[in-house]
């Protein structure tokens, strides 16, 4: 995990939601149902959403350089607080790009690159769990807020549709996931679709 992972996530937090990645159907499966396809294009028309207001974003950014001071304080406060709950950010970053060049080194076997991959994983969730405590304090907290609010209000002023699209995310965002749930139950069930 990169420190400008964390960066992102908050910068996204407004306009990125979950969603999930449709399963590949093998070459055996039958062609994609309505429901399928309908996932498909919303799937897409999520991407395109995010891409939209990412640009929008990036625009604000660059138009307030307030905010990237407001942001890159955001950032050290989580880093600050991550350390206070006794991680060191830094050397698990360090340890994963280790175990990365490590194991595409090509100088280990396939037993060895299993455990790194596992061990890559249990650094890489831990990390993930030591960010999501600090992003409960309530420091992080108000400064996050703050921020997702002078973000809003800048890339509202970059593009005047930007609330509209935060909406058409959020909407399709929802009937994306009603719609996987759906689909989910009827698998479990014994249905096709």
């Amino acid at each position: 995990m990169r420190t400008s992972l964390i960066a992102s996530a908050l910068c996204l937090s407004l306009i990125a939601g979950p969603v999930a990645a449709q399963q590949a159907e093998g070459p055996t499966q039958p062609a994609p149902s309505a429901a399928q396809k309908e996932l498909g294009q919303l799937q897409s028309r999520i991407k395109e959403l995010r891409s939209e207001l990412q640009d929008i974003q990036s625009s604000a950014l660059e138009n307030h350089p307030e905010l990237k001071k407001q942001r890159n304080e955001l950032q050290t406060l989580i880093r600050d607080t991550i350390k206070k709950n006794g991680v060191d950010v830094d050397k698990r970053v360090q340890q994963m790009r280790d175990m990365r060049k490590q194991a595409q080194s090509g100088d280990i076997s396939q037993e060895e690159k299993q455990a790194l991959a596992k061990k890559f994983q249990k650094t890489r969730s831990s990390l993930q769990q030591a960010q999501q405590k600090a992003m409960q304090s309530e420091a992080v907290q108000k400064a996050r807020q703050a921020f997702e609010q002078a973000l809003m209000t800048a890339m509202k002023e970059s593009n005047g549709e930007t609330e509209a699209l935060v909406k058409e995310l959020r909407e399709k965002q929802t009937q994306f996931r009603k719609m996987l749930m759906k689909k989910m139950q009827q698998k479990r069930s014994g249905g096709n679709s």
